[in-house]
């Protein structure tokens, strides 16, 4: 089958039927049989096939099947590519659908996590502005034991405390328990024992001690630490120590 070759502009008398047509320097191609235009192809396996890479404006597409719009980057392969620009696009794996990465954030799934070795992924709306979570369900918190606190924290951190089973918050210089309620803890003296253990954790500013209904003085007559409770003297046979966890 013959090709006709043609250089500078095309017009529509100079196509032949049942050839195909092929402009030289750019190699497009047209395959009168199929219907189909190859660029750098001369036999197209779709209506367009592009051996290389294809440029329309801020838009290419590579070999790869790879489109870069500027921004976006869309991968067809199985794995994220790795590119240099990763800090001002985002990647669109289209095998499985999912929004791989911005800048440093990754997201797989319902899941966003951050390639950084420490950093915080923050929500920053405008003006006073609200971060709206729209759901009926719940907000699950950080779960962590003492042991686990921030360090550094920042003022406002809230978690819950699986050591005191409570909320905690970051008051910029110390942690402070959210209180849901009281509780308290019955203790007996022996007459020799001035310390005792508590069935949860908490401090001397979150414990109001009292013996036989009288309220003891914190600090000058007992300390409270962890799940610790030190009398500077230990109370008596007699006597009933009420507990209560504020």
């Amino acid at each position: 089958m013959a090709i006709n070759r043609v250089s500078g502009n095309i017009l529509q008398d100079n196509l032949q039927r049942g050839t195909n047509l092929s402009i030289q320097g750019n190699l497009i191609f047209f395959d009168v049989n199929t219907n189909r235009v190859g660029i750098r192809t001369s036999s197209p396996g779709s209506d367009l096939e592009v051996v290389g890479v294809l440029e329309v404006g801020n838009v290419t597409i590579d070999s790869a099947g790879n489109i870069d719009a500027g921004g976006v980057y869309i991968n067809d392969l199985a794995e994220p590519v790795a590119n240099a620009d990763a800090a001002t696009k985002f990647y669109v794996d289209s095998q499985t659908g999912n929004l791989t990465s911005i800048g440093n954030l990754s997201i797989s799934n319902t899941t966003i996590t951050t390639s950084l070795a420490v950093g915080n992924i923050t929500l920053a709306p405008t003006g006073n502005s609200d971060v709206v979570i729209d759901t009926v369900s719940g907000l699950v918190l950080p779960v962590g034991n003492t042991a686990q606190r921030p360090s550094p924290a920042q003022q406002g951190t809230a978690r819950f405390n699986s050591d005191s089973d409570r909320i905690e918050i970051y008051d910029g210089t110390g942690w402070e328990d959210v209180v849901a309620n009281v509780t308290n803890q019955t203790l007996n003296g022996d007459g020799s024992t001035a310390v005792f253990t508590l069935n949860r954790d908490s401090t001397t500013a979150s414990a109001l001690i009292m013996i036989n209904g009288v309220v003891q003085l914190p600090t000058t007559a007992y300390t409270v630490a962890g799940n610790q409770l030190t009398f500077t003297q230990a109370p008596v046979v007699s006597d009933t120590i009420d507990v209560r966890f504020l």
